[in-house]
């Protein structure tokens, strides 16, 4: 089976879990069951085609569209998805179109109609629950895209059960037409564990590390953290907060850390390598996911593959995901007391420590690993299929004259 997916960021252009999951659903898909082809826009030095194994990318130049706008910017982008998109359908003899998200949308029903090629979209969160509605133009924007891409897909994947209610309701969608899939991860490879002695670029010795990663963005709650953490340093003071990642958030950010008297126990490293990502995961005793909105929580998958104690607010897919008091620790959503509570508790019960990290490992590899997700979706490609065999749209023979 020929599967192109569609997806508008892919490593090495990374701005949010959506190239990872890209490229991780691509690798074990690709090695346990047919042929990937990506398509994604290229900047810079990007290489405009890599293979490895069953998975090709290609990638079209993308800088420098002339747009006034972001919907400008969309749309042109998507002119360049069906320019690039057509001779790879056409030589490869493409079965299955999947997009990602909403930015690829027009690209992937008009392609879908050209060439009569089923397709598959995966909605990896919604404006509606980013922004907890829809109040002006380009929320309006955002959301018809997603609501004709959901309409114009055979199936949509949701990667919770509590993004398959989000999609059904804001979207009008009904859930026999909605899979759930989750994302997942790849165990670790001893290769991307940390020399302890690394630890120092970080924090002192007698430090316990508390880790977030993630955009900053309003969503994602890090100032809840930073309230939290700081509540926690009146009570002990050995402890030390690493945040990775940037966003419009991040002065802000900084500013309140200031504000709170904390800055020398808070490290803002800005945007970090995957090497680095993965030494602080094997480096870090907590890793803390406070989201405000979260319609899966990978980075939460992430701590629980390195067998650490996460600490995860009580809202969307983190709930699925993080059992409290079983493989991990909740806290009541932007509740600065409740999570000051979780990450004190944390640090002092080396017993609950181990009894979550097993559990934490346990989860992963039985529950949330790549392989059986692949499988999943191999699955859903296969039954598409099937369903679109015995029905009568099919391609137009005047199709193969497209150049």
């Amino acid at each position: 089976m020929r599967v192109l997916h569609l997806a508008w960021e892919y490593p090495p252009n990374k701005v949010g879990g959506l190239a990872e999951h890209v490229a991780s659903l691509a690798k074990a898909y690709g090695e346990k069951y047919g042929e990937v082809i990506v398509l994604t826009p290229g900047y810079g030095d990007f290489k405009e085609y890599e293979k490895e194994g069953n998975v090709e990318v290609y990638r079209f130049p993308a800088e420098n569209i002339p747009a006034e706008d972001f919907p400008s910017w969309v749309a042109q982008l998507n002119t360049l998805f069906v320019n690039a998109a057509i001779p790879i359908i056409k030589e490869k003899d493409i079965q299955i179109i999947h997009a990602h998200d909403w930015i690829v949308s027009n690209a992937s029903i008009i392609l879908k109609h050209l060439f009569r090629i089923p397709l598959i979209a995966t909605i990896h969160a919604t404006e509606h629950g980013r922004r907890g509605g829809i109040y002006d133009d380009r929320q309006q924007f955002i959301h018809f895209l997603e609501e004709r891409l959901a309409y114009e897909a055979w199936k949509v994947i949701a990667c919770s059960y509590y993004m398959r209610d989000e999609i059904s309701y804001v979207l009008h969608v009904p859930h026999d037409k909605i899979e759930v899939i989750p994302n997942g991860v790849f165990e670790v490879e001893d290769s991307l564990l940390a020399d302890t002695e690394e630890r120092s670029k970080y924090a002192l010795p007698y430090e316990h590390i508390v880790f977030f990663i993630g955009r900053h963005v309003y969503e994602k709650g890090l100032d809840v953290l930073i309230k939290a953490f700081a509540e926690a340093l009146k009570v002990r003071d050995d402890l030390k907060l690493v945040i990775a990642g940037k966003g419009y958030y991040t002065e802000e950010a900084k500013n309140l850390v200031y504000s709170l008297g904390i800055a020398h126990k808070v490290a803002f490293l800005g945007f970090i390598s995957d090497d680095e990502r993965n030494k602080l995961y094997t480096l870090a005793d907590i890793v803390v996911v406070p989201s405000r909105y979260e319609p899966f929580g990978i980075v939460a998958l992430e701590g629980m593959k390195y067998g650490k104690v996460v600490i995860a607010s009580d809202v969307g897919g983190l709930r699925e995901v993080v059992k409290h008091e079983y493989n991990g620790l909740t806290f009541f959503n932007e509740n600065v007391e409740s999570l000051k509570n979780q990450i004190l508790r944390a640090v002092s019960d080396e017993q609950l420590r181990n009894y979550l990290s097993k559990n934490a490992l346990n989860t992963v590899k039985n529950e949330f690993n790549w392989y059986a997700i692949a499988q999943k979706t191999a699955k859903l490609y296969y039954n598409v299929l099937e369903e679109y065999e015995n029905i009568g749209w099919k391609p137009r023979e005047e199709i193969k004259e497209i150049k």
